[in-house]
């Protein structure tokens, strides 16, 4: 694909989308390392900043909107600060955040940084399955907007808030003939079989179909291929430097190259930058080549980012413009 059809595609990035899964609060605490600490000998971190971001489903919407289109994010937070911060960095990030609060902790990754090296990440929230009250509720928040979608990311990140009665909406939502996208764990993704697009990961495609790392030697096309047929859907498998495996269900895979050599500083979020992508694209009117193409580029620009970000259709232009 040349830079001008990517461009013309990108510039149709405007209608309204909706992202329902599992929001959480990406901190990044950035310092620098010049001692030990007496007390413990271990490094001593001094903080220069703390950044803070939505991560998540938040990451995937962040990502839709930076590339134009109008995002809704339905979702499940705590009432509680970190919660109530998600609201306003949403809303700074481009999107609307359509969020319920709930009695439980919101979830937070907070990560620790000195130059471009990960020192540790901590993990705290509730991640436990929500209640029948609390999914009534996202429910009916999600019909809401539903009725309104061009198209849907259901972003799962395992955080309790995806029970089979959430999903039931969105799978209603594709048989009236809407495109959903699924970038989905392997205990949830059954609940969303024959939705019209899945991207998973090598990892999680091995796990979809019960095979162990590295699926006893099958190539990457052949799991595309199980994976299409095994969830009645197109699947977009993401092999990370290796680029996207594209198969419809019954049809054979086609490899699309990762063209972009670039230096990878983090491929935490790249996920999410790829479902938008392609749900995008899809809807756009661009082929699952085009979609997996334009992916694989976007993925390349956040990569060399640190931190869960999202890329500009510039960016992604210059990036199909220096493929190598």
């Amino acid at each position: 694909m040349d830079t001008s059809t990517a461009g013309a595609l990108l510039e149709r990035f405007s209608s309204i989308r909706v992202v329902v899964g599992d929001i959480m609060l990406d901190a990044y605490v950035r310092g620098d390392i010049s001692r030990l600490n007496p007390e413990s000998n271990a490094h001593l971190l001094d903080v220069g900043r703390i950044d803070r971001m939505t991560g998540g489903a938040g990451n995937a919407a962040k990502n839709l909107a930076s590339l134009g289109a109008k995002t809704v994010l339905v979702g499940l937070v705590g009432n509680d600060e970190p919660g109530r911060a998600l609201f306003a960095i949403a809303e700074s990030e481009g999107y609307t955040p359509l969020l319920y609060r709930a009695t439980r902790a919101t979830v937070v990754k907070t990560r620790y940084l000195t130059g471009s090296s990960h020192l540790l990440r901590v993990d705290t929230g509730d991640t436990s399955p929500i209640t029948r009250s609390v999914e009534r509720h996202l429910i009916a928040r999600l019909r809401r907007v539903l009725s309104k979608a061009d198209g849907v990311v259901v972003s799962d990140y395992a955080k309790g808030m995806l029970t089979s009665g959430v999903l039931q909406v969105v799978m209603r939502y594709v048989r009236q003939g809407k495109r959903a996208l699924g970038d989905m764990k392997p205990g949830s993704a059954g609940y969303v079989r024959g939705i019209t697009m899945m991207s998973p990961n090598l990892k999680e495609g091995y796990e979809y179909l019960g095979l162990p790392p590295g699926g006893s030697g099958i190539s990457c096309a052949e799991l595309a291929e199980r994976l299409a047929q095994a969830m009645g859907t197109r699947v977009f498998l993401t092999a990370g430097a290796d680029g996207i495996y594209v198969c419809g269900q019954g049809g054979h895979a086609t490899h699309v190259a990762q063209r972009h050599k670039v230096a990878v500083a983090d491929t935490s979020g790249c996920g999410d930058t790829v479902a938008a992508v392609i749900l995008l694209t899809t809807l756009a009117g661009g082929s699952p080549l085009e979609a997996a193409e334009l992916a694989n580029a976007a993925g390349a620009v956040v990569a060399t980012k640190i931190g869960a970000v999202a890329p500009t259709p510039q960016e992604i232009v210059e990036m199909m413009g220096r493929a190598g």
